[in-house]
């Protein structure tokens, strides 16, 4: 079975990593490259849960309900509704804007990051580079002939 098959089975990169007896750091540069990101599920480690609140935050927005107000009853600070209502990623110390735009607070750098389609990255997994270099399909054959001894 092929990684990227087994991931959107198992939404874990570490779970499917581990099935497939491929090193975890190397599946997650496929995922990275195919633009696939781990999903949170029951009893996998890493990434951070979505924050409780947000679906009943969402409701309230739509309901009519004031920014401020929807963002007492959740709980969440006015700033975090904010970037909520403009479609604004948080991670660590930086923030990713829907048009691109990533800013680094520690160290003042804002940069353009380009969301690539998933199909795209999914063929330039499959590309082969040069003849001295494997495919993604010739490293998983290689993993699935280990594995069968």
């Amino acid at each position: 079975m092929r990684f990227l098959e087994l991931l959107e089975q198992v939404e874990s990169v570490s779970v499917a990593a581990r099935r497939l007896g491929v090193n975890r750091n190397t599946a997650y540069g496929w995922a990275r490259r195919a633009g696939v990101w781990s999903v949170r599920v029951p009893g996998a480690t890493g990434g951070r849960p979505p924050h409780p609140g947000r679906p009943e935050y969402d409701r309230l927005r739509a309901d009519g309900v004031s920014r401020r107000r929807a963002a007492e009853q959740v709980g969440v600070h006015p700033r975090t509704a904010k970037d909520w209502d403009r479609g604004v990623r948080r991670s660590s110390n930086s923030r990713t804007y829907p048009d691109g735009r990533r800013v680094d607070y520690n160290t003042g750098v804002t940069t353009i990051v380009k969301p690539g389609s998933s199909s795209a990255a999914m063929s330039a997994l499959d590309k082969t580079l040069h003849p001295r270099f494997l495919s993604l399909a010739e490293r998983e054959q290689i993993a699935d002939l280990r594995r069968e001894g």
